[in-house]
């Protein structure tokens, strides 16, 4: 027999277009910490380093403001699929980064633009205790805690998820679908052929 399908979402990037707020993201230099630095490859306009950055805490804040939150568009594809799978009775929850002091308005939010029902699908969100904690280990530690809390050892595992550092946390648990470029190069839920298919002739 099968196992049991469990449906994972992540929401910024994921189910919600959040492109409108992205510019408040201002990465800091890890060489000079302060600085802001620019461009993809974070290259420092003081140390002139490539390097790595690191996210402040104010940049997320600015970022998370419930105001411009609860502005964001759903992609209608992510949309059609969360909607497809409710037809089919699977079983669906979004683990995501956002501040659980801002989850009534995601909450709002999901239930705005989705077949949302707070009785099936569950909302992880960060508290403060983990909040410098990095977006893989938050997430594995919320994912255990969902299998714990649901006794879901024996299911199946599909994610939506759009950041990186996540892929390689959930691959150890199911089949992770990258977005939002799912959405943008139509990978899931494509559009049929039109017309008839053509019988093959020997």
């Amino acid at each position: 027999m099968p196992k049991p399908l469990v449906v994972i979402w992540d929401i910024d990037k994921t189910l919600a277009d959040c492109s409108h707020r992205e510019h408040l993201l201002r990465p800091n230099c890890v060489v000079c910490l302060t600085v802001k630095t620019s461009g993809l490859d974070y290259m420092c306009k003081t140390c002139g380093v490539p390097t790595d950055s690191q996210m402040p805490q104010s940049s997320w804040d600015l970022f998370s403001d419930p105001e411009l939150v609860i502005k964001d568009k759903a992609y209608p594809e992510a949309v059609a699929a969360f909607t497809r799978f409710a037809e089919l009775g699977v079983i669906q929850h979004a683990i995501t980064g956002r501040d659980d002091l801002h989850r009534g308005v995601t909450l709002s939010w999901l239930r705005q633009v989705l077949p949302w029902d707070d009785k099936d699908n569950q909302l992880y969100t960060r508290k403060q205790a983990v909040r410098d904690l990095p977006s893989s280990v938050y997430k594995e530690r919320a994912l255990r805690e969902l299998i714990r809390t649901n006794k879901y050892d024996d299911h199946t595992f599909l994610f939506f998820e759009d950041d990186s550092h996540v892929f390689g946390v959930y691959a150890k648990f199911g089949i992770v679908i990258k977005c939002p470029d799912a959405w943008e190069k139509g990978i899931v839920l494509p559009a049929p052929a039109n017309g008839h298919e053509k019988s093959w002739k020997l």
